[in-house]
């Protein structure tokens, strides 16, 4: 695991393959906990959680009572253990929430074996944060987005695609989706103001960004949206990462980086390619090399 500031600069690499007390085999998650200032591993192999200090040092570790595929910090001491419908999870619960002690957990979405046997193709495919304080989640067969907090489960949103909602019996039974119905919707963000999701119909990828003040929605198409000189065209809906203040997050391989640089100005004729060359972005672009890290770019939310 590595940790860097805003500037990309590293500050610390967590380093702890292993079998010893505070060493992990397998990182499957990790949550940071804000108010004690430490990260916190999960490796469901060992069945262990794993705490460190901002510096990377181990301080102490946890049994892994709650088999879990997803844990997040929620605040004052709580956690949120998602088990992805994992049969190692005996106790058949989707969602438990409890402090690290894991006693006396809040379990929630029970999940019927006959149903989940049965499951062929998910509306919903991901787990995710929105802040420090807040988890939201989704399941494989209804259409609401689930807020959790320390103690409680809501329905924060009822998404609903019309005529293209996936029909349960599509769900249950069928693992080839009509064209017309939308579903694999990931990835979910929000910020204060605008809600992003992703979801395939038409066996396209969309994205869709909804501002929570007025009701507006702007939808985007993952590929190939932007046919202009800019460097906004590297967006894809399936490569954001997060929402960060008015932005949302995307990342590229130093070989996507490169590929884009060398490639990208060839498809426009000369004066366009002449506004991308001269594009600030692009000429910070053209730095990076072949064995840099991955690269995060920030894009602005426009108001809509």
């Amino acid at each position: 695991m590595f940790l860097y500031d805003m500037k990309g600069n590293l500050i610390v690499r967590i380093e702890g393959r292993g079998k010893g007390p505070n060493e992990y085999i397998k990182i499957v998650d990790f949550t940071i906990d804000w108010d004690k200032k430490r990260i916190v591993i999960l490796d469901n192999i060992t069945r262990k959680i794993i705490l460190y200090d901002f510096n990377g040092k181990a301080i102490g570790s946890r049994k892994l009572l709650l088999f879990s595929e997803r844990i997040t910090y929620l605040g004052e001491g709580k956690y949120a253990f998602y088990n992805g419908y994992n049969e190692a999870a005996q106790d058949r619960f989707l969602l438990r929430i409890s402090d690290l002690s894991q006693d006396d957990p809040l379990s929630f979405f029970p999940w019927d074996d006959k149903k989940y046997e049965k499951h062929q193709v998910g509306k919903w495919q991901y787990v995710w944060n929105s802040d420090n304080s807040r988890m939201n989640l989704v399941r494989f067969y209804d259409n609401n987005l689930y807020g959790v907090t320390g103690d409680s489960v809501y329905a924060r949103y009822y998404l609903d695609f019309g005529k293209h909602n996936l029909p349960n019996d599509v769900v249950l039974e069928n693992f080839m989706v009509d064209p017309d119905y939308v579903h694999t919707i990931q990835p979910v963000f929000e910020t204060d103001s605008v809600l992003a999701l992703g979801y395939t119909i038409n066996r396209q990828r969309q994205l869709v960004f909804y501002n929570k003040n007025n009701g507006h929605k702007l939808f985007v198409r993952e590929t190939l949206w932007l046919n202009e000189p800019t460097v906004t065209w590297m967006f894809n809906a399936s490569d954001i990462k997060g929402c960060y203040n008015n932005y949302f997050v995307t990342w590229k391989t130093a070989v996507g980086i490169k590929d884009f640089v060398e490639n990208r100005p060839k498809r426009f004729p000369e004066s366009e390619r002449q506004t991308l060359l001269e594009d600030p972005h692009y000429k910070e672009l053209a730095k990076v090399q072949l064995n840099d890290n991955p690269i995060l770019v920030f894009y602005k939310i426009k108001s809509f």
